[in-house]
């Protein structure tokens, strides 16, 4: 039987040490995997969605630069700390995923064509 070493996924690539499974995603993989479920899809509404998140990040970009140049320094500072306040609140609640898995705690696995 081969060995696997790495394999990639939608977001990223999975790599095995010799005790760990190690998980590495990347923003380019996201937006790649964005792209391809939502763009490339035959449904019109999943198009609409992604055109949804691009018009989104371009109105966030122009806001936030627009933000920086008029000195609404309490308003970015509010911005920021609200969005920290989001990330604790979901690492406590554990919406987080692992970018490692010990391999003693893998039970099973299985694969699923996407």
């Amino acid at each position: 039987m081969p060995s696997i070493e790495s394999f990639k996924t939608k977001r990223g690539i999975v790599r095995f040490t010799a005790d760990t499974v190690l998980v590495e995603e990347s923003a380019v993989g996201y937006a790649r995997s964005l792209y391809r479920g939502y763009w490339q899809s035959e449904c019109w509404w999943r198009k609409a969605i992604f055109v949804g998140y691009v018009f989104g990040l371009l109105f966030d970009v122009g806001w936030f630069a627009s933000a920086l140049r008029s000195g609404e320094v309490r308003l970015l500072a509010g911005v920021l700390g609200l969005l920290v306040i989001l990330m604790v609140v979901n690492y406590a609640r554990g919406f987080r995923s692992p970018d490692r898995i010990p391999l003693d705690d893998i039970e099973n696995v299985s694969v699923r064509r996407s």
